[in-house]
């Protein structure tokens, strides 16, 4: 941030008071000069410039977000157009991520994206094994594929500009791959295996406190498991019996099955397309303004005859979810009933230390957090999911996300996109001022649980409703 402050040449800032850590130079810029000293610093003859940016700085359009020496920052503008908001983290992604819907920043803090996380060139080629990513990561541009990519096919899973998307497939090969070491993305419905080269094992490094049977291991490249038909596809995919058990094992899930009759879908629904003779799955009631009456909309399902048309109606009337309940518990402070579970968090009761992580991002749980946590973070920014495998992976054992509407109010959120191992919920707004403030530190119980399902009936007078959900 680049703020001005106006001081006579015998006294410093430090002489005037003991500043806590949640206050910075731009803060006592904001509250305590006035706003027409703001646009110049005079210090006897010169022009001094003080600069700040780091993550959840305040912000504004006098105020901006600058860079440090690891990356650039832009204003969420949470709190309003010309109140401004807090600062945040590029962290490498490219101003396509400034326009998602779930990001949901406003008119104001996306002009501001899309200013600051503008893409970058590679000055010089990259080193061998890395690839030019087009984006403002904190250590440039050049990023290794051995850690951001499994397979050239894997490139488009990841946000990327058309330019990094064409060097990530050019570069990077299948990556090396074991039964400890798997082909996972980020996206669930796309599925890599580790394709063994044979069933012998090789020898790994192996350090000098581990177990004996630790150190050899079948090793193989990642490969796609788009294209397979059957699992009885996997034993011509792979030259090994061990690849060949891996690919049925992994890529069953996203194997397109092939069908008569409904009655050949056996997954939950899904229904099957008479004119492609393959199982598709039925679109979700519960987003947008879908109703089973679209399956006859040829121009929507793409049901062009009847006979599908009819299978998806009898198959897609009903969605169920698992209903679920929340409560937190801070010790010797405050119980809090008013919590609604994400979807897709796992029901467990757990008990750690509140933890403040800040926006969710990677690296932004404190480094030195006590063992089995409960992390604190604020909505906005990235996906629930991503902000819940930060926390996981830094060693959180829960997640409370407290919501930015100042009206306090709750909605549903789902982090049934990621393979989430720990219990999700939100709070609103002023209950996570008030963790923020008081209870960082304190032990926090989190407990999630179920406590019945939820059943949407797609029905009409066309499509009747099932006598049961």
């Amino acid at each position: 941030n680049t703020s001005t402050i106006y001081a006579s040449p015998p006294l410093s800032l430090s002489q005037y008071c003991s500043c806590s850590s949640r206050v910075s130079l731009r803060s006592l810029a904001m509250f305590l000069i006035p706003p027409f000293l703001l646009s110049i610093i005079i210090y006897g003859s010169a022009v001094v410039t003080v600069t700040a940016s780091s993550v959840d700085d305040q912000c504004s359009n006098d105020i901006p977000c600058g860079q440090s020496d690891s990356d650039s920052f832009f204003c969420d503008f949470q709190i309003g157009a010309t109140s401004g908001g807090y600062c945040v983290a590029c962290e490498g992604r490219h101003t396509s991520f400034c326009r998602e819907d779930q990001v949901m920043l406003s008119e104001a803090a996306r002009i501001d994206c899309e200013e600051k996380c503008a893409l970058i060139s590679c000055p010089e080629p990259c080193a061998e094994g890395y690839f030019c990513t087009h984006v403002n990561y904190p250590d440039g541009p050049c990023q290794p594929c051995e850690t951001l990519v499994v397979h050239p096919d894997a490139c488009a899973l990841d946000s990327r500009p058309e330019a990094g998307l064409e060097a990530c497939m050019e570069t990077c090969p299948p990556r090396a791959c074991s039964k400890r070491r798997h082909c996972l993305t980020n996206d669930a419905s796309t599925k890599f295996f580790c394709n063994f080269a044979s069933d012998d094992v090789v020898l790994l490094f192996r350090p000098d406190d581990a177990d004996e049977s630790d150190d050899e291991e079948p090793m193989g490249t990642c490969e796609p498991c788009a294209g397979l038909k059957s699992t009885d596809g996997c034993s011509d995919r792979s030259s090994s019996e061990l690849g060949s058990q891996e690919c049925m094992e992994v890529c069953e899930a996203v194997i397109v099955t092939s069908c008569d009759t409904n009655d050949d879908c056996t997954k939950d629904r899904f229904f099957c397309n008479d004119n492609s003779t393959v199982c598709e799955e039925c679109p979700s009631i519960l987003k947008g303004d879908w109703h089973v009456d679209q399956c006859f909309d040829a121009e929507i399902m793409s049901l062009s005859d009847a006979a599908s048309q009819n299978n998806c109606a009898e198959s897609c009337h009903t969605e169920c979810l698992e209903m679920s309940e929340g409560f937190i518990s801070v010790e010797g402070l405050v119980d809090i009933s008013y919590t609604i579970p994400m979807r897709g968090s796992q029901y467990a009761s757990v008990s750690g230390p509140l933890v403040n992580c800040q926006l969710g991002g990677a690296g932004e749980c404190p480094a030195d957090a006590p063992d089995d946590f409960v992390c604190l973070v604020k909505r906005g920014v990235r996906k629930f999911s991503d902000k819940v495998l930060n926390c996981e992976e830094s060693g959180g054992i829960a997640t409370i996300n407290f919501n930015t509407d100042p009206t306090n109010k709750i909605g549903k959120a789902s982090v049934r996109d990621a393979p989430i191992e720990t219990p999700v919920t939100t709070i609103s707004y002023d209950d996570g001022l008030y963790l923020l403030e008081k209870g960082l530190g304190l032990e926090t119980k989190v407990d999630v649980k179920k406590v019945g399902n939820d059943c949407n009936r797609g029905c009409s007078d066309r499509v009747p409703c099932p006598s049961s959900p």
